[in-house]
């Protein structure tokens, strides 16, 4: 018998998304979830999401994410958006009706906003991110990766949004060779026993922060939505964006926009997910 699957995106981060609410463990292993992401010999994806059985009392399901490199992330802010889309499709949660969603970072929140945008039938979805948590040491010099990256001039703000980030405030986004060599790096630096995410990020004149991402995992994406949270955060903890309002955060595959409290509460966001096709893995 075929297993189901549904291809989303969200700002190009893409998924394949299998359901299981009824398990508790995803029934493929990580090889096999990591085949799916094969953009030659699989579906192509970013990651795998899975659906299982909810922890949280009153939560509509829980999503597990496998990065292509079959690792697993503990949390996912285009993959959230993209998995209440897919449950607002099915019937699970209705359109404006607010929902959670239970992650490996914890319950999260969700809104399927109600009308569809754009002439790709992409659907707006506001998320409850979670507190941003800033680690120790708080900020470090970019000095220690002098010898892979030939920058030392470089600040980073080390972020937890459920999932570990390192923010580098730039002047200039790099060029995506430097941005492969630097992300590499960083991500497996040995002050990061699990990895981390990386960004690059400079504000703009207009407000709005312009934002390049090594995702753990899986390496230069068009979009990471902890990732623009991160910055966020990061950003309006250092005075250069406003806490308290929408701030337009712009990645290679789109914008999002990212609301950071100032009482240090959950950082919103909201941005598109889209259903691209259904399909059916041989078994």
């Amino acid at each position: 018998m075929a297993r189901a699957f549904c291809k989303l995106e969200g700002l190009g981060n893409d998924f394949v998304l299998l359901d299981e609410r009824e398990r508790e463990a995803p029934s493929l292993p990580a090889a096999a979830l990591s085949a799916l992401c094969d953009r030659h010999r699989g579906v192509g994806a970013d990651g795998v999401l899975t659906l299982l059985l909810p922890r949280t009392p009153g939560a509509v399901a829980r999503m597990h994410l496998t990065n292509a490199d079959g690792s697993v992330a503990e949390m996912c802010g285009n993959g959230l958006r993209c998995v209440s889309l897919y449950l607002c499709e099915r019937g699970a949660v209705q359109p404006g009706a607010p929902h959670v969603v239970d992650t490996d970072a914890g319950a999260r929140g969700a809104t399927v906003l109600a009308a569809p945008v754009g002439a790709n039938d992409e659907r707006r979805v506001r998320v409850d991110m979670g507190p941003a948590r800033f680690t120790e040491p708080s900020q470090f010099t970019a000095a220690s990766f002098r010898t892979a990256l030939g920058r030392d001039d470089w600040l980073a703000t080390t972020v937890s949004m459920g999932n570990p980030h390192v923010v580098l405030e730039v002047p200039e986004l790099p060029p995506l060779d430097l941005a492969t060599t630097m992300g590499a790096a960083i991500e497996r630096d040995q002050r990061f026993p699990q990895r981390t995410n990386v960004e690059w990020a400079r504000c703009a004149p207009d407000g709005s922060i312009d934002v390049v991402v090594w995702e753990r995992g899986v390496g230069l994406t068009q979009a990471c939505g902890t990732g623009a949270c991160a910055v966020a955060a990061a950003f309006a903890r250092a005075g250069l964006v406003p806490h308290d309002v929408d701030v337009r955060v712009r990645l290679p595959g789109g914008a999002l926009a990212v609301c950071v409290p100032r009482d240090g509460s959950a950082v919103w966001m909201t941005g598109p997910a889209r259903r691209v096709f259904d399909g059916a893995l041989p078994t």
